[in-house]
C-alpha cells in the first residue's frame, strides 16, 4: 500500500467556541497535485498551520512525510516546501541574498544549480532587492525558495498570484515535473481554472467540514457544461431546441434565432448526437467547467476567495 506524504484524521481545531476545521480526514500521496479549495473561513489556511505544526489541533492527528505534524515538525520539515499566500522576506537584501539566508536557517546545503534554473525559468531577477520588485517577481523569489531543495512535499497557497500567463505556463511545468519525481503537491488556490489545469484531485472545504473530495475527472463528470451553439439558420436551431427539450440531461435550452443557448448536467453524448444531424457553424463553452463544481456548493462565485 502506498505511504502518503500527508495524512490527517479526524483533524480538528477550535478557537473557543468556533471550530474553523471539523474533523478533517484528507490525504496527499506521492505523486499526486491535490486542489485546495474554498472560499475565506472555510478552514484551509488553518489545515495548512497545522500541517506544517504551526497551529496545534485541537483533536484528531496529521502526518507530513510519516512525521507527527506536531511533535515531529523540524524533522518533517527538511523535506517539505511551503510557499504562503503572504510570505516576508528581507526586503533591503536581494533576492539571492534572502535565498542564502534561508539556506543557512534550514541547515541544509545550498541548493544554488536549482535555484539558478528556476529563476531563469521563471524570468526572476536574483539580484535586485525584493522592495525594488512588483509582487509578481517577488512571488517568484518565493516560488524558488519553495523548491530549490526538490521537496518530497510542496504546500503552496496562491502561487500564481501576480505571474503573467507565460510564466504561469512555466510554473504549472515546475509541478509536472515534481508530480513526476514522486514529489506530493498540497495546492491552495481559488483560481479555479489553474486547479482544474494541474491538479489530479480537488478537496472542496466549507464552514471547516470537507464537502467534496475526488478526481478532477470525476467532478468535471458532475459538472453543468454551459454551450452556445450557432446554426445555419433558425429552422436547424429550433428543431434542435426541441429535441434537446426531451433529454433529461438537459436543464435549460433556449433559442434565440439561429443561437441556442443549453445547460447539460453530467455526461454530453446525446447532445452531441443530436448536434451531428445538424448543420452547425460555431461551438463553444463560455463558463470554466470546475467553476460550475464549485459553485454548486457555494452558490455565488463571489464567495469564490481563498
Amino acid at each position: 500500500m502506498t505511504t502518503l506524504l500527508v495524512h490527517t484524521h479526524a483533524l480538528t481545531k477550535r478557537f473557543g467556541t468556533l471550530t474553523a476545521v471539523d474533523e478533517l480526514d484528507l490525504g496527499v500521496g506521492p505523486g499526486e497535485v491535490l486542489g485546495f479549495l474554498g472560499p475565506n473561513g472555510a478552514g484551509k489556511t488553518t489545515t495548512i498551520r497545522m500541517l506544517l505544526g504551526l497551529a496545534r489541533p485541537t483533536s484528531g492527528a496529521a502526518t507530513v512525510l510519516g512525521c507527527d505534524a506536531w511533535s515531529q515538525a523540524p524533522q518533517a520539515h527538511r523535506d517539505v516546501g511551503f510557499l504562503p499566500a503572504e510570505f516576508a522576506l528581507h526586503p533591503k537584501l536581494t533576492g539571492w541574498a534572502n535565498l542564502e539566508h534561508l539556506w543557512r536557517l534550514r541547515e541544509t546545503a545550498p541548493y544554488r544549480a536549482r535555484a539558478r534554473e528556476l529563476a531563469q525559468r521563471l524570468e526572476a531577477d536574483l539580484n535586485r532587492p525584493l522592495r525594488t520588485l512588483s509582487s509578481g517577481n517577488k512571488r517568484k523569489i518565493g516560488i524558488i525558495a519553495a523548491l530549490a531543495h526538490s521537496p518530497r512535499l510542496a504546500v503552496l497557497d496562491e502561487p500564481i498570484s501576480g505571474l503573467d500567463p507565460l510564466v504561469q505556463k512555466e510554473f504549472h511545468g515546475i509541478v509536472d515535473e515534481l508530480r513526476a519525481s514522486g514529489s506530493g503537491v498540497l495546492l491552495s488556490s481559488h483560481t479555479l481554472p489553474e486547479v482544474e489545469r494541474i491538479a489530479d484531485r480537488v478537496a472542496i472545504m466549507r464552514a471547516g467540514r470537507l464537502v467534496a473530495c475526488e478526481r478532477t475527472d470525476v467532478l468535471l463528470g458532475k459538472a453543468v457544461h454551459r454551450f452556445e451553439v450557432t446554426f445555419a439558420d433558425d429552422v436547424e436551431a429550433a428543431s434542435f431546441t426541441e429535441r434537446c427539450r426531451g433529454l433529461t440531461t438537459v436543464s435549460l435550452v433556449e433559442q434565440d434565432g439561429a443561437l441556442v443557448r443549453l445547460a447539460v448536467e453530467g455526461a454530453v453524448t446525446d447532445v452531441v448526437a443530436i448536434l451531428g444531424t445538424h448543420r452547425v457553424l460555431a461551438l463553444r463553452t463560455p463558463e470554466t467547467e470546475l467553476e460550475e463544481v464549485f459553485l454548486r456548493y457555494y452558490g455565488s462565485v463571489t464567495e469564490v476567495a481563498r
